[in-house]
């Protein structure tokens, strides 16, 4: 199976690329990144996948994706 993308966006706006062989994150599954655990809220595309997550503990508040068009990529 070929790889497979996936964008992981944070609640900053900070955004992370990772590859994978199997199926890539869905929602519910939680991730260790950056030292810390998240947990996937959102998950958009097909070819390229943005996962979107929030630190595990604060999975009650789920929040609503930002679209492209308006997330602000710049550091």
């Amino acid at each position: 199976m070929p790889a497979r993308a996936f964008v992981i966006q944070f609640p900053d706006g900070d955004f992370e690329y990772d590859f994978t062989r199997g199926a890539a994150p869905s929602i519910g599954q939680t991730l260790r990144r950056r030292g810390s655990l998240w947990s996937v809220t959102g998950v958009d595309g097909e070819r390229v996948v943005t996962i979107y997550v929030e630190p595990a503990d604060r999975t009650s508040q789920v929040p609503r994706p930002m679209s492209p068009a308006s997330d602000d990529v710049s550091r």
